[in-house]
């Protein structure tokens, strides 16, 4: 029986390698095959196979590093909750993100050249909620002001995050974070894995990567309503692993963390 489950869940996956493990077990619910997500799992661990994107780590430097300890450091009993963490990913038809694959094969995408995509910049706070914003130029220092004039919000005693992309820091940003009283914590180089938002990110493509999108208008609307899927509770534990995130970091001496 167990020979006949491992061909089966094989036999799904070389067709649709995109299948998650809940997939998997709706498929063998089918044939009339009940076996939990947690056995299907283990199986595909035992005949060699992980649910993986590929491992991108930032290249950082000594000093980058140097910097993520200090950073840490002063924000190791830091209150996050009114902290708006703020990112832009991107979203294309076509987007695959995890599967399940065999270690011991090569595994490859072929991508158009010029996929059909769009950006989405957003904020996640445990105090103020979250948001996004849909758009396909591409952004400059005045297409980010736009979005913090408009996107981000006029409450009372936020505290924004942003990155060091160049964007960000530009002198027409800092003039309008200063003159609106804008309150903003500085940030690390180079940290993403820092980011819970970026888990957040990770959760939405993986959502959207389910529903065929055969225009840009429906991978909008994808995005929106997989957006409002996401629980407000997920994304507060998200950024409760603040505090894990900070002192890993620093266990690892500034270097890059799996988060």
């Amino acid at each position: 029986m167990r020979i006949d489950i491992i061909k089966k869940i094989k036999s799904y996956l070389l067709i649709d390698k995109n299948l998650t493990s809940y997939d998997i077990k709706i498929k063998l619910y089918e044939e009339n095959i009940k076996i939990s997500k947690n056995t299907i799992i283990r199986i595909l661990t035992e005949i060699n196979f992980k649910y993986k994107n590929p491992i991108n780590k930032p290249l950082l430097t000594d000093k980058q590093k140097e910097n993520r300890i200090l950073w840490c450091n002063k924000y190791l009993n830091y209150n996050w909750d009114n902290v708006k963490f703020t990112d832009e990913t991107s979203i294309w038809i076509g987007f695959k993100g995890k599967r399940w694959v065999n270690i011991e094969e090569n595994d490859y995408d072929f991508k158009v050249k010029h996929p059909t995509k769009v950006h989405v910049w957003g904020y996640i706070s445990k105090t103020f909620g979250r948001k996004i914003y849909i758009f396909t130029e591409i952004l400059t220092a005045d297409g980010y002001l736009n979005i913090l004039k408009n996107e981000l919000g006029n409450e009372q005693n936020f505290i924004l995050q942003d990155d060091n992309d160049p964007k960000h820091r530009a002198k027409i940003i800092t003039k309008w974070k200063d003159e609106n009283k804008i309150k903003y914590i500085d940030w690390p180089s180079n940290s993403p894995d820092l980011n819970p938002i970026e888990n957040i990110w990770s959760l939405l493509k993986n959502k959207v990567k389910k529903i065929t999108a055969k225009n840009i208008n429906e991978l909008k609307e994808n995005i929106n309503v997989c957006w409002n899927e996401i629980q407000l509770e997920h994304i507060n534990n998200t950024i409760n692993s603040m505090a894990n995130r900070i002192k890993t970091v620093l266990d690892n001496k500034g270097a890059s963390i799996n988060y």
